[in-house]
């Protein structure tokens, strides 16, 4: 298969509080959401109806999903998008993350090849424990 298109995935997510609504769930025989109305049918034939329409500010930064795919849409690879957290990797890993991405350190810092600090999805500069890696070349 040939790839033709690249699909990116973002989530958002809309929640409903059945408390505030005033629902025991034991009383819901059927629920659907549609156009963020969530609609729910109670036992007794009453239907429920509550909006929860807001603008979502979307994190545009990384998406949940990444999709290849052929002419006819058909998936050819998908990945999930991890979240990168510096402060959860040891420095072998941050080492193997700067190498990847064909990177340097300089004063501690990894850099990517423009010179740009690379930062994790919380804003974290990526920091190197020169003193942990004083065996490993850099």
């Amino acid at each position: 298969m040939k790839a033709k298109y690249i699909e990116a995935d973002y989530t958002q997510t809309l929640q409903f509080d059945l408390e505030d609504l005033d629902i025991d769930w034991k009383d819901v025989k059927d629920y659907w959401v549609k156009w963020a109305t969530l609609h729910i049918e109670l036992k007794n034939g009453e239907v429920i109806e509550t909006d929860n329409y807001r603008e979502c500010d979307t994190d545009w930064k990384r998406p949940d999903i990444t999709s290849v795919l052929d002419e006819n849409f058909n998936l050819i690879e998908e990945n999930e998008d991890e979240f990168i957290d510096f402060d959860k990797m040891n420095n072998s890993q941050k080492l193997t993350f700067l190498m990847e991405r064909n990177g340097y350190i300089e004063d501690g810092i990894g850099l990517d090849d423009t010179g740009n600090e690379f930062r994790d999805d919380n804003g974290q500069a990526l920091f190197i424990d020169k003193q942990e890696n004083a065996d490993e070349s850099i």
